[in-house]
């Protein structure tokens, strides 16, 4: 009677480890094609690819990433957009890097995107340099600034192989010059940005 309570628990952990190997090929989609469709150039602007450095392939790993420099009217910025598809890890609160790069949040708001908020932290080094970087989590239907929402829709999503929606990326906008930033003509100029 024993031997038979033993053999069921290895064919349940056998079965588990079958399961949980066919599960990586079982992923869903990736959101690559939305970051394909992202303009490099357009009416009012132009940009030039980032290469990433090796620091940043270490984060990054698998996951796919866009990183530009954008010119055009409202200021010059830089923009990354990450597919965590093959690497959640990679997708996370920004404020993690940048804390870890010497910055503090001096002040917090959310802007509206029309197809949700982003959300917008003025920044100061210890040094008194100033920065300011706006992020939102993006599908082509809602913006939405919360991590624990892009945990929880990235994992409904794989629970359900894809079948609940499109795989968040994570947009970060990072203004070059402060003084020449303007947000409304930001948010006319790189409207494509919301509905990525």
């Amino acid at each position: 009677m024993k031997v038979l309570g033993e053999s069921k628990w290895w064919v349940l952990l056998l079965t588990m480890v079958g399961l949980g190997s066919m599960w990586r090929f079982l992923t869903p989609e990736t959101a690559e094609a939305r970051l394909k469709q992202i303009p490099i150039r357009g009416v009012g602007f132009r940009s030039k690819e980032i290469a990433l450095n090796d620091q940043d392939k270490t984060v990054f790993g698998e996951a796919k990433v866009v990183r530009r420099q954008y010119a055009g009217r409202g200021g010059g910025f830089l923009l990354t957009v990450i597919d965590g598809s093959r690497n959640r890890h990679a997708v996370h609160d920004p404020l993690y890097c940048l804390q870890g790069a010497g910055w503090q949040p001096v002040a917090q708001s959310n802007i509206e995107l029309g197809k949700g908020n982003a959300h917008l932290m003025r920044l100061k080094k210890a040094t008194g340099e100033e920065s300011m970087v706006y992020y939102w989590y993006s599908t082509p239907s809602l913006c939405f600034t919360a991590s624990s929402r892009y945990w929880w829709h990235t994992t409904l999503r794989r629970l359900t192989l894809g079948k609940s929606g499109k795989e968040p990326l994570l947009v970060v906008v990072q203004p070059l010059d402060l003084g020449r930033f303007s947000v409304n003509d930001f948010k006319k100029q790189y409207a494509f940005l919301a509905g990525l």
